[in-house]
């Protein structure tokens, strides 16, 4: 099978369905109680309410103290779920799901479909990513992002190891979309 064939995404989406399953039932169940968590939602909810989505802010002067991004996605999200104290944890709900997904797809290129299945398994089975996965924060976005920049790395490298076996022509070919003499 070549990387990037239908089975192979569906064994990654398969994964990442099953997470979600695992890490979707209490959300929005309780309140954000973690200083962080609160901060990051409060953040969020101020981007939303000043239509100031470039730089975060907290109590009028700007946060710098964190990368945007997450801010983004728990502000965004907030306008589908209606609430800011909901979308941080399914932000990093997503996010973990996500990321035990790109974990199967690192392992399944490493070791094989089975190991892969049981490192996607063990990262979702440590009690410390679960009690991360479930609040409003920001690590699982960062995890995500570092899990598929290995992915992306991986997917890279088999690229251009296919373009070293072919000869001069046949990468002329692929680079240009011609025909070969």
């Amino acid at each position: 099978m070549t990387p990037g064939t239908p089975a192979r995404s569906v064994g990654a989406a398969a994964v990442g369905v099953l997470a979600l399953a695992t890490l979707l039932p209490g959300w929005g169940r309780r309140d954000l109680w973690d200083p962080d968590e609160s901060r990051y939602a409060w953040i969020a909810r101020d981007m939303q309410l000043r239509r100031a989505w470039l730089a975060p802010e907290l109590n009028g002067v700007p946060y710098t103290s964190k990368p945007p991004p997450f801010f983004w996605l728990v502000a965004a999200t907030s306008l589908l779920t209606g609430r800011v104290d909901t979308a941080a944890p399914l932000v990093s709900i997503v996010a973990g799901a996500l990321t035990c997904a790109c974990t199967f797809a690192v392992g399944r290129r490493l070791v094989g479909p089975r190991a892969a299945l049981l490192g996607a398994g063990a990262f979702l089975a440590t009690v410390q990513v679960l009690w991360t996965l479930r609040r409003g924060m920001l690590d699982p976005t960062l995890t995500l992002a570092s899990t598929a920049s290995v992915l992306a790395l991986l997917r890279a490298t088999q690229v251009v190891t296919r373009f070293a076996h072919d000869d001069e022509w046949t990468l002329v070919v692929r680079v240009g979309g011609g025909r070969r003499p």
